[in-house]
């Protein structure tokens, strides 16, 4: 659809502002609800246009001078890319965005997921750079995982534990050592994209505590349920225990943050991971106990 956009007191002059757009280019797991939003950073130019591909039906709104936004009326077509282009005084952008699947047709609770952290043909690190990701994870032991399991799944909210896995031959467990944690409740209004948190998730390996602060987590659930796909994953880990532990200066050699314990005068102690699994399978016959203390 063609939109073209005026407002009184626009200038006619050349404009040399910036345009962005949400869902930011390259997005995933978008909903089919989902609003445009185009932010100008001055008042564009008289004559702006821009473009929705696909067919889709939008109701507009001009929030403010320099914001444009776009609902749709009605739902956009699913695992589809769909295009946003702009054209404002010479400036063109066109950014894209790929929608959600198709609902679960699968009842997933009692469903437990293992993220695999040392599958190398599964996982694409983000951060750290330079070959540090697969380096952290090793340090963290190949047999330990992280398990995800689905416990409850009303009122479009999913309820999900968590806990740390231990591979033995091809069998997968959970950790009896390792405290079990709950995740921020997950809505699932738009079904199937799973978006998850939690505050902190701690691992043990040869009586040594980890802790992963802030993970969050997106990704789309297959149809049947035996999957989670494209599982985007943002954390930070504590490095303090595994350079008080090891010759390896860690926040000498990658960039780190403060923790979530530390004061802005200590010296950061926490590296910022981001890495992308193609495939979070359902591990079948695998339910979580939940041990205390629960973090």
């Amino acid at each position: 659809m063609v939109i073209l956009l005026g407002c009184a007191g626009l200038s006619a002059a050349a404009w040399e502002g910036e345009v962005s757009v949400l869902p930011a280019d390259g997005a995933e797991h978008i909903s089919v609800r989902q609003a445009v939003t185009v932010s100008f950073s001055t008042v564009p130019p008289e004559g702006t246009r821009v473009w929705l591909d696909g067919g889709a039906v939008y109701d507009e709104a001009w929030p403010s001078p320099t914001e444009w936004v776009g609902t749709p009326s009605e739902d956009l077509a699913r695992d589809a890319t769909h295009h946003v282009l702009v054209d404002a005084g010479g400036t063109h952008l066109v950014t894209s965005f790929h929608t959600a699947g198709a609902p679960l047709d699968a009842d997933i609770s009692g469903h437990t997921y293992e993220m695999d952290l040392e599958d190398t043909t599964n996982l694409t690190w983000i951060l750290p750079e330079g070959g540090w990701g697969p380096l952290l994870s090793q340090s963290l032991d190949s047999t330990h995982s992280i398990l995800l399991m689905v416990t409850d799944t009303a009122d479009n909210t999913l309820t999900l534990l968590g806990a740390a896995g231990i591979t033995v031959g091809d069998a997968v467990s959970q950790s009896p050592e390792i405290p079990t944690w709950r995740f921020d409740e997950a809505s699932f209004v738009n079904d199937p994209v799973l978006s998850i948190r939690a505050a902190e998730v701690r691992l043990g390996v040869d009586g040594q505590d980890y802790a992963l602060f802030d993970l969050a987590a997106i990704g789309e659930i297959a149809l049947d349920g035996t999957n989670i796909l494209d599982f985007h994953v943002t954390t930070v880990l504590d490095a303090r225990p595994i350079e008080a532990s090891s010759p390896i200066a860690i926040c000498g050699s990658v960039p780190c943050t403060q923790c979530p314990d530390q004061g802005p005068d200590d010296t950061a102690g926490c590296v910022p991971l981001e890495f992308v699994l193609d495939d979070t399978p359902f591990i079948e016959g695998l339910a979580l106990a939940e041990s205390a203390p629960t973090q």
